[in-house]
């Protein structure tokens, strides 16, 4: 199965001669069981208050980080 040349996997399945079918799975398990643990690390009573100002902290820290300095290193 051919993907969109954009995509990050699709880039490093070119590059390592890797398939990228285990490549989308393995970034589509990393993302489910990092979600499942985040919502499952805190007590139901707390949930919302723990895991919403982390997911925003994230997007709020974690995009320009991204964008600015770690996609361009990473990525060509």
């Amino acid at each position: 199965m051919q993907w969109t040349v954009g995509m990050d996997e699709a880039r490093l399945a070119r590059r390592t001669g890797i398939p990228e079918n285990p490549l989308l799975l393995l970034g589509v398990a990393c993302l489910v069981l990092g979600c499942w643990f985040l919502i499952t690390a805190f007590p139901r009573g707390e949930r919302a208050r723990a895991v919403v100002p982390t997911l925003v902290g994230a997007l709020a820290v974690g995009g320009p980080l991204w964008i600015s300095w770690l996609g361009p290193l990473v990525l060509p």
